[in-house]
């Protein structure tokens, strides 16, 4: 008989104990597995109680749906929708995976008390599951005025509103886009005057961008014309797209909203001009009168000349009229055409020119005719008038045609009498050659014209860029450009096949591989981004949030809609092409 030992008895139980807990635990996957869960639905709104001036998100939670379509969610009468964004992810306990997806609406309340989202029915698979009501009450002043905008974007009109104005007058205002920081603003922005009792100059090309306390300050300056007066409200509204990076929980997206905005009204006094006098050119502004000038100084009787004279200043040049000046005993003068070269992007610093055809109606030496500008200025609430001083003023010599042709390049005593008939002279000797030699034009040597140096100016250039592009291009190995190409194509495919691992994948080589082209050393990711921040790199924040969702997606999570990855892919693209400086 074969007898145990206590050991080999006490081993041989273990063993037992391990072998029954593997089993249960592989029969509890094995049945959580078999036996799907439910597809439940939940819908709320977050916050449930909101300000008239805030935003509400209506969040439509799907757990346990294999590929759920985006939902068609009712039209609610108070609430208007801004957006909506949505995004994926899994849980697992105790064996039990959860899958959940979640849409998140956009809302901007309209009206105030309590909204109702009613009941309705969404398609999954094939099969129609309802949706319960949901509520979200509406609170604020019941006298304030429901503004298109939320607190993350604020659209602000700044004029001097201390000071009257005139109807006529340009009025500089400053308008600004206020964002919180994690708010990307999208081209094209459209912003306009809303009251038709103002006309809107061009706004400037470029924003000013200034950056404080988590807030983006994007501003614009322009002019606006009062066009009638008494009391006035200056208003600007706005229309554009906007990238929100948003988060909940571990989870990082971001939003594309489309958003109108409206500035708070800006009350300003117009008055009317007083009453002008006869010559007033309609100008209000700053001006002078400069630069006097003739295309001749000698010219026949009755023969045309230009008489050009600019108006140098700051105001409402699109107003401004030439000066009237009458036509008398010594001149027959023309209306004058008129061209304005602007000196800023608003055409109110500038130089109109005016060039007048005149005729001179008598010979001798003829003074130009008096030239006077009469404009409001509004710093001194007075009409002034500026005229040319006398050392702009010049003179003509008009000649009859008769003592025009023997008149000498070089006058002399005999030319102040006018129109003194001269003793006609002989001809020079006419001289017979006895072989017709031809004219021979004398050509200046191809150094000394002017296309040949524009030539080699442009030649420079052309090899000044071109020399550039290699070093730039050369920064780069050469393997890393190769690579960034096949990365890209690899990205696209990923978002054609709507595959985020493969997505993500790439997207972490085609970073990795722009640290390396960067000289990018961090040990880890926040030295790595204080580093690019030192290189003047841009789109960080984004960055950061980028890496968050590759590190859900390695555990399973984090989004994999089409849309969001496409979106993704253009930010990265963004952030790969910028160069450091």
């Amino acid at each position: 008989m074969v007898t145990l030992s206590p050991v080999i008895l006490r081993n041989f139980g273990k063993m037992k104990t391990r072998f029954f807990t593997i089993w249960v635990a592989f029969l509890q996957i094995f049945l959580a597995n078999a036996l799907s869960a439910s597809i439940s639905i939940n819908a709320r709104f977050s916050p449930d109680e909101v300000d008239i001036n805030g935003e509400v998100r209506y969040i439509l939670e799907i757990t346990n749906a294999p590929s759920p379509e985006d939902p068609r969610i009712p039209t609610v009468p108070g609430l208007r929708r801004r957006g909506e964004s949505v995004f994926q992810s899994s849980t697992s306990v105790n064996g039990v995976i959860t899958q959940k997806t979640s849409f998140i609406f956009s809302f901007i309340p309209e009206k105030m008390g309590v909204i109702e989202m009613p009941e309705y029915d969404i398609e999954i698979d094939g099969e129609e599951y309802p949706v319960m009501p949901a509520k979200v009450k509406i609170v604020g002043d019941p006298q304030a005025i429901p503004q298109q905008q939320s607190q993350e974007i604020i659209l602000k009109a700044e004029v001097d509103a201390t000071k009257p104005y005139y109807v006529g007058q340009c009025i500089p205002v400053n308008v600004s886009i206020i964002t919180k920081k994690g708010i990307e603003l999208q081209s094209p922005i459209n912003i306009k005057n809303a009251s038709d009792a103002f006309l809107q100059s061009p706004f400037s090309k470029q924003p000013k961008l200034r950056s404080s306390r988590g807030y983006e300050n994007y501003s614009w300056s322009t002019f606006i014309t009062p066009l009638k007066s008494g009391p006035q409200e200056v208003i600007f509204r706005g229309t554009f797209s906007v990238q929100i990076a948003r988060s909940m929980g571990f989870f990082a997206f971001a939003e594309q909203e489309t958003v109108n905005l409206s500035s708070q009204p800006v009350a300003l006094k117009i008055l009317p001009l007083p009453k002008p006098p006869a010559d007033f050119s309609g100008g209000i502004g700053e001006f002078k009168l400069k630069n006097v000038r003739l295309s001749s100084d000698r010219a026949l009787l009755e023969e045309p000349v230009t008489l050009s004279v600019d108006i140098e200043g700051k105001g409402n040049f699109s107003r401004l009229q030439a000066p009237k000046i009458p036509s008398d005993e010594l001149w027959k003068i023309f209306p004058p055409k008129a061209t304005f070269l602007a000196k800023d992007e608003y055409d109110f610093h500038g130089v109109k020119t005016l060039e007048y055809v005149i005729v001179p109606q008598k010979t001798g030496e003829i003074p130009v005719p008096d030239i006077t500008l009469t404009f409001f200025n509004p710093k001194t609430d007075q009409f002034e008038t500026v005229t040319l001083d006398n050392s702009q003023k010049t003179v003509l010599v008009s000649r009859s045609a008769e003592t025009f042709s023997n008149y000498s390049a070089e006058p002399t005593d005999e030319d102040t009498a006018v129109d003194t008939p001269k003793a006609s002279k002989s001809p020079p000797p006419t001289h017979i050659l006895a072989i017709d030699t031809p004219q021979v034009e004398t050509l200046e040597p191809f150094y000394m014209q002017a296309w040949f140096w524009i030539m080699q100016a442009c030649f420079a250039v052309i090899a000044a860029l071109i020399a550039l592009k290699t070093k730039a291009l050369s920064a780069i190995p050469t393997e890393i450009k190769w690579n960034m190409k096949k990365i890209q194509a690899l990205l696209v495919q990923a978002v054609e096949n709507k595959s985020a691992k493969q997505f993500y994948k790439a997207a972490s080589e085609a970073i990795a591989q722009k640290l390396a082209a960067c000289q990018v050393t961090g040990e880890n990711r926040a030295e790595q981004i204080e580093q690019l921040r030192e290189r003047n790199m841009k789109h960080l924040q984004w960055l950061e949030l980028f890496w968050n969702e590759i590190d859900a997606i390695s555990f399973g999570q984090g989004t994999t809609d089409p849309k969001y990855l496409a979106l993704q892919l253009e930010k990265l693209m963004m952030f790969l092409k910028q160069k450091p400086q």
